[in-house]
């Protein structure tokens, strides 16, 4: 990273409050993308402060690149340059859920394993099989395009 971006990743950190982001170089390692490794991980709490940190960073050129559990970061072509690590996985809320119209709308950060029992509260399941089960997140699996083999009865997941 040039001096320009090492300052800009600098002037960010006053973007999210001091425990939404990560620094340290062995806790940024698990961030890494084909051995590119961010200068910051940034954890937002609300869709404003994502909105505040792509700003700046669109400002600065900064390279972004989003991200949650992790599972995928492997899938589809790697970023030729990675400067912020935009950690997802603080917005985790089921925001709307009419189990009666079956629609649902969730942040991001939702872990599908916490999504598919709360479904199976009222006896409605999420037809998805994506690989992690247990660590995924509804985010990184549409953003992946990762499904199971229930998509020829009932679609895909972005669907």
């Amino acid at each position: 990273m040039n001096a320009s971006a090492a300052n800009a990743v600098s002037r960010l950190e006053t973007v999210v409050d001091r425990a939404s982001r990560i620094t340290d170089s062995v806790q940024l390692s698990s961030y890494t993308i084909a051995q590119k490794t961010p200068s910051i991980a940034l954890k937002p709490g609300s869709t404003e402060e994502i909105v505040e940190i792509v700003k700046f960073a669109a400002a600065e050129s900064l390279a972004i690149v989003p991200c949650a559990a992790r599972t995928k970061l492997s899938i589809g072509a790697p970023p030729t340059r990675y400067d912020v690590a935009l950690d997802l996985t603080r917005l985790n809320r089921i925001v709307a859920y009419d189990p009666g119209d079956l629609t649902l709308s969730v942040e991001p950060g939702v872990l599908l394993c916490g999504l598919q029992a709360t479904l199976g509260e009222r006896g409605q399941f999420l037809p998805h099989g994506a690989p992690f089960m247990m660590r995924a997140t509804v985010g990184g699996t549409i953003a992946a395009g990762v499904e199971g083999p229930l998509r020829q009865m009932y679609g895909t997941t972005r669907d």
